[in-house]
Protein backbone atom coordinates (compact mmCIF):
# COMPACT_ATOMS: atom_id res chain seq x y z
CA UNK A 1 0.00 0.00 0.00
CA UNK A 2 1.46 3.53 -0.64
CA UNK A 3 1.77 6.15 1.99
CA UNK A 4 1.02 9.61 2.12
CA UNK A 5 4.56 10.22 3.85
CA UNK A 6 6.72 8.84 1.21
CA UNK A 7 7.23 9.01 -2.11
CA UNK A 8 6.38 5.58 -3.49
CA UNK A 9 4.04 5.07 -6.31
CA UNK A 10 0.68 3.83 -5.91
CA UNK A 11 -0.13 0.55 -6.91
CA UNK A 12 -3.25 1.11 -8.83
CA UNK A 13 -4.60 0.50 -12.32
CA UNK A 14 -4.80 4.70 -12.39
CA UNK A 15 -2.25 6.19 -9.66
CA UNK A 16 -1.15 8.96 -10.76
CA UNK A 17 -4.84 10.33 -10.33
CA UNK A 18 -6.00 8.52 -7.93
CA UNK A 19 -2.82 10.02 -5.88
CA UNK A 20 -2.92 13.33 -7.37
CA UNK A 21 -6.95 14.43 -8.09
CA UNK A 22 -6.20 17.80 -8.24
CA UNK A 23 -4.45 16.70 -11.71
CA UNK A 24 -8.94 16.12 -12.72
CA UNK A 25 -10.26 18.14 -10.69
CA UNK A 26 -10.40 22.17 -11.46
CA UNK A 27 -10.41 24.10 -8.61
CA UNK A 28 -13.85 26.42 -7.63
CA UNK A 29 -15.22 28.24 -4.08
CA UNK A 30 -17.05 25.35 -2.23
CA UNK A 31 -17.23 26.32 1.59
CA UNK A 32 -19.23 25.35 4.73
CA UNK A 33 -21.63 28.65 5.70
CA UNK A 34 -21.14 29.68 9.56
CA UNK A 35 -24.45 27.95 10.65
CA UNK A 36 -22.69 24.74 8.97
CA UNK A 37 -19.85 25.40 11.13
CA UNK A 38 -22.05 26.18 14.28
CA UNK A 39 -23.96 22.75 13.60
CA UNK A 40 -20.88 20.34 13.13
CA UNK A 41 -19.11 21.89 16.50
CA UNK A 42 -22.08 21.65 18.57
CA UNK A 43 -22.51 18.01 17.45
CA UNK A 44 -19.28 17.21 18.20
CA UNK A 45 -19.17 18.58 21.80
CA UNK A 46 -22.63 16.51 22.01
CA UNK A 47 -20.74 13.08 20.74
CA UNK A 48 -16.95 13.88 20.28
CA UNK A 49 -16.35 9.85 19.68
CA UNK A 50 -18.86 9.56 16.70
CA UNK A 51 -18.03 13.25 15.17
CA UNK A 52 -13.99 12.63 14.97
CA UNK A 53 -13.35 15.86 13.72
CA UNK A 54 -14.01 19.49 15.02
CA UNK A 55 -15.54 21.06 11.71
CA UNK A 56 -16.71 20.40 8.19
CA UNK A 57 -13.80 18.79 6.01
CA UNK A 58 -12.63 22.08 4.03
CA UNK A 59 -13.01 22.37 0.17
CA UNK A 60 -9.59 20.78 -0.56
CA UNK A 61 -10.31 17.68 1.36
CA UNK A 62 -13.93 17.25 -0.06
CA UNK A 63 -12.16 17.48 -3.93
CA UNK A 64 -9.61 14.87 -2.80
CA UNK A 65 -12.17 12.95 -1.20
CA UNK A 66 -14.08 11.91 -4.82
CA UNK A 67 -12.01 9.85 -6.66
CA UNK A 68 -10.85 11.43 -9.99
CA UNK A 69 -13.10 8.57 -11.95
CA UNK A 70 -16.30 8.87 -14.53
CA UNK A 71 -19.01 9.20 -11.63
CA UNK A 72 -21.30 10.85 -14.54
CA UNK A 73 -22.47 7.38 -16.11
CA UNK A 74 -22.44 6.06 -12.39
CA UNK A 75 -25.94 4.40 -11.10
CA UNK A 76 -25.13 4.96 -8.06
CA UNK A 77 -22.92 6.38 -5.50
CA UNK A 78 -22.81 5.88 -1.89
CA UNK A 79 -21.67 8.69 0.75
CA UNK A 80 -21.38 7.41 4.07
CA UNK A 81 -21.02 9.63 7.10
CA UNK A 82 -22.17 12.78 5.34
CA UNK A 83 -22.37 15.09 8.34
CA UNK A 84 -23.82 18.02 7.33
CA UNK A 85 -23.30 17.63 3.55
CA UNK A 86 -19.61 19.09 2.85
CA UNK A 87 -18.56 16.59 0.72
CA UNK A 88 -22.33 15.61 -0.28
CA UNK A 89 -21.86 18.79 -2.18
CA UNK A 90 -18.87 17.87 -3.95
CA UNK A 91 -19.98 14.47 -4.95
CA UNK A 92 -23.38 16.24 -6.17
CA UNK A 93 -21.27 18.20 -8.73
CA UNK A 94 -19.32 15.20 -9.79
CA UNK A 95 -22.25 12.60 -10.62
CA UNK A 96 -24.50 12.70 -13.60
CA UNK A 97 -27.85 13.88 -13.84
CA UNK A 98 -29.64 10.62 -13.83
CA UNK A 99 -26.77 9.28 -11.02
CA UNK A 100 -28.78 8.49 -7.99
CA UNK A 101 -26.90 9.75 -4.34
CA UNK A 102 -27.29 7.85 -0.85
CA UNK A 103 -26.04 9.95 2.12
CA UNK A 104 -25.86 7.46 5.25
CA UNK A 105 -25.38 9.73 8.48
CA UNK A 106 -26.51 8.49 11.99
CA UNK A 107 -27.62 11.91 13.39
CA UNK A 108 -30.89 13.37 13.28
CA UNK A 109 -30.40 16.72 13.02
CA UNK A 110 -27.43 16.28 11.00
CA UNK A 111 -29.83 14.14 8.05
CA UNK A 112 -32.46 16.98 8.85
CA UNK A 113 -30.44 19.22 7.17
CA UNK A 114 -28.96 17.38 4.68
CA UNK A 115 -32.82 16.76 3.31
CA UNK A 116 -33.14 20.61 3.58
CA UNK A 117 -29.70 21.22 1.60
CA UNK A 118 -30.06 18.31 -0.92
CA UNK A 119 -33.66 17.59 -1.97
CA UNK A 120 -33.54 14.52 -4.51
CA UNK A 121 -30.77 12.71 -3.18
CA UNK A 122 -31.20 9.48 -0.73
CA UNK A 123 -30.63 10.35 2.58
CA UNK A 124 -30.45 7.49 4.78
CA UNK A 125 -30.83 7.61 8.89
CA UNK A 126 -28.95 4.08 10.24
CA UNK A 127 -25.58 2.68 10.81
CA UNK A 128 -23.11 1.84 7.28
CA UNK A 129 -23.51 -1.70 8.60
CA UNK A 130 -26.78 -2.40 6.77
CA UNK A 131 -25.26 -0.31 3.43
CA UNK A 132 -26.04 -3.79 1.68
CA UNK A 133 -29.63 -3.99 2.89
CA UNK A 134 -30.55 -0.04 1.67
CA UNK A 135 -29.04 -1.07 -1.50
CA UNK A 136 -31.23 -3.85 -2.18
CA UNK A 137 -33.83 -1.37 -1.32
CA UNK A 138 -33.17 1.10 -3.26
CA UNK A 139 -33.29 -2.03 -6.23
CA UNK A 140 -29.03 -2.02 -6.71
CA UNK A 141 -27.33 -4.88 -7.30
CA UNK A 142 -23.82 -2.79 -6.67
CA UNK A 143 -22.76 0.99 -6.14
CA UNK A 144 -20.44 2.12 -8.41
CA UNK A 145 -18.40 4.40 -5.56
CA UNK A 146 -18.11 4.14 -2.24
CA UNK A 147 -17.10 7.57 -0.13
CA UNK A 148 -16.49 7.58 3.28
CA UNK A 149 -16.32 10.05 5.95
CA UNK A 150 -16.64 7.58 8.94
CA UNK A 151 -14.24 8.27 11.92
CA UNK A 152 -12.69 4.71 11.50
CA UNK A 153 -9.81 5.71 14.50
CA UNK A 154 -12.54 6.01 17.21
CA UNK A 155 -14.16 2.91 16.23
CA UNK A 156 -13.98 -0.52 17.93
CA UNK A 157 -12.33 -3.08 15.84
CA UNK A 158 -15.71 -4.97 15.73
CA UNK A 159 -17.47 -2.23 13.85
CA UNK A 160 -14.35 -1.39 11.32
CA UNK A 161 -14.65 -5.17 10.43
CA UNK A 162 -18.56 -5.52 10.10
CA UNK A 163 -19.01 -1.75 7.66
CA UNK A 164 -16.32 -2.76 5.60
CA UNK A 165 -17.77 -5.90 4.92
CA UNK A 166 -20.88 -4.16 4.57
CA UNK A 167 -18.88 -2.33 1.78
CA UNK A 168 -17.02 -5.43 0.19
CA UNK A 169 -20.77 -6.43 -0.38
CA UNK A 170 -22.40 -3.28 -1.85
CA UNK A 171 -19.30 -1.88 -3.98
CA UNK A 172 -19.17 -2.76 -8.04
CA UNK A 173 -16.44 -5.34 -8.49
CA UNK A 174 -14.43 -2.47 -10.83
CA UNK A 175 -15.73 0.67 -8.21
CA UNK A 176 -13.61 2.41 -6.02
CA UNK A 177 -13.77 3.09 -1.87
CA UNK A 178 -12.21 5.95 -1.04
CA UNK A 179 -11.73 6.45 2.92
CA UNK A 180 -10.35 9.33 4.89
CA UNK A 181 -7.55 9.65 7.72
CA UNK A 182 -6.88 12.05 9.76
CA UNK A 183 -3.40 11.92 9.90
CA UNK A 184 -3.14 12.80 13.57
CA UNK A 185 -4.68 9.38 13.77
CA UNK A 186 -2.16 7.65 11.40
CA UNK A 187 -0.48 5.71 14.44
CA UNK A 188 -2.87 4.91 16.82
CA UNK A 189 -3.51 0.67 16.55
CA UNK A 190 -7.60 1.16 15.57
CA UNK A 191 -6.03 3.16 12.30
CA UNK A 192 -3.54 0.57 12.12
CA UNK A 193 -5.76 -1.84 12.16
CA UNK A 194 -8.01 -0.46 9.71
CA UNK A 195 -5.31 -0.09 7.48
CA UNK A 196 -4.18 -4.00 7.74
CA UNK A 197 -7.80 -4.59 6.71
CA UNK A 198 -7.99 -2.59 3.46
CA UNK A 199 -4.89 -4.24 2.40
CA UNK A 200 -6.87 -7.79 3.61
CA UNK A 201 -10.01 -6.68 1.60
CA UNK A 202 -8.47 -4.58 -1.82
CA UNK A 203 -6.30 -5.80 -4.19
CA UNK A 204 -5.04 -2.26 -4.97
CA UNK A 205 -4.56 0.61 -2.67
CA UNK A 206 -3.32 4.09 -3.24
CA UNK A 207 -3.23 7.29 -0.74
CA UNK A 208 -3.76 10.35 -1.25
CA UNK A 209 -1.22 13.62 -0.65
CA UNK A 210 -1.54 15.01 2.21
CA UNK A 211 -4.75 17.41 2.87
CA UNK A 212 -3.01 20.38 5.12
CA UNK A 213 -5.84 22.87 4.46
CA UNK A 214 -8.35 20.82 6.60
CA UNK A 215 -9.17 20.11 10.20
CA UNK A 216 -7.08 18.45 11.15
CA UNK A 217 -5.09 17.69 8.38
CA UNK A 218 -6.51 14.02 6.70
CA UNK A 219 -5.64 11.65 3.37
CA UNK A 220 -7.43 9.61 1.66
CA UNK A 221 -7.41 5.99 0.39
CA UNK A 222 -8.26 4.78 -2.82
CA UNK A 223 -9.32 1.23 -2.59
CA UNK A 224 -10.04 -0.96 -5.88
CA UNK A 225 -10.55 -4.49 -6.85
CA UNK A 226 -12.52 -6.02 -4.13
CA UNK A 227 -11.66 -9.14 -2.71
CA UNK A 228 -14.65 -12.06 -2.16
CA UNK A 229 -15.07 -12.92 0.72
CA UNK A 230 -14.15 -10.50 2.59
CA UNK A 231 -10.72 -11.55 5.20
CA UNK A 232 -11.66 -10.70 8.87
Amino acid sequence: MSDPSTATQPAVSTASQLSNPSMNTPARPLSSSPSEYWHFISAFLRRPLTMGAVAPSSPALARVMVPPTDLKSAQIVVELGAGTGAITREIRHRIGLNTELAAFELHPDATGCLRKKFPGIHVIEDTAENLRQHLDRLGHAHADCIISGLPWSTMSDPLQSRILDAVLASLHPEGVFSAMVYLHSKGLPSSNKFKRKLEARFGRIAASRIVWGNLPPAFVYYCEEPKVPATP
